[in-house]
């Protein structure tokens, strides 16, 4: 009889468990699905593509799936930053992040609009990412730098998008590094 009763409760025990272990907060990652940013700039002046313009890409955080939705964790070294990604709407973020991987000469990818103003990185991992500009022309014209995530949920098909477009706004003499170009790197 107590063998019994005691067969039970572990029945009950183990049937608890498999029913509330899907309900916990374990994170995953999010898919080995890979994705891109494209950029579109335009001259805000001109309303012409801007050519050749050099933009970098920096790696700041992974991407984790939870019951909650999207999480992020700050890659190394990023993570002694004290730098808070909790509010991603936080307009000096972007600037924060922008001055803690130069002052640390963080590795980054940099690549140049093409003769239609559009620039592709592609092949990337699911996280987020600062894009940073340098000068373009002349004049002077570019972007603040701003993060993007990969992916980013369709709200109209419930699923996530991988491709990213973007299309920044072109200020006039601001943002950037001048146009210098220190190194590339992954």
């Amino acid at each position: 009889m107590k063998a019994k009763k005691f067969t039970t409760v572990v029945a009950f025990l183990m049937m608890l468990v498999v029913l509330i272990l899907p309900l916990s907060p374990v994170a995953s990652a999010i898919s080995d699905e890979k994705g891109s940013i494209t950029l579109h700039l335009v001259n805000s002046v001109t309303n012409k593509p801007l050519a050749n313009a050099p933009y970098r890409l920096y790696f700041v955080a992974k991407a984790y799936e939870d019951v909650k939705g999207i999480r992020y964790e700050l890659n190394p070294p990023y993570d002694k930053s004290n730098i808070d990604i909790g509010n991603l709407q936080d307009s000096l973020l972007p600037i924060h992040l922008m001055y803690f991987a130069k002052s640390h000469s963080l590795p980054y990818t940099e690549k140049r609009t093409n003769d239609k103003g559009v620039l592709v990185f592609d092949n990337l991992t699911p996280g987020l990412y600062l894009i940073v500009p340098s000068r373009i022309g002349a004049v002077g014209q570019t972007t603040m730098p701003f993060v993007v995530a990969v992916p980013v949920h369709n709200s109209q098909s419930g699923t996530l998008d991988f491709n990213i477009n973007a299309s920044p706004k072109i200020l006039e003499g601001v943002g950037g590094d001048g146009g210098k170009s220190e190194r590339t790197g992954a």
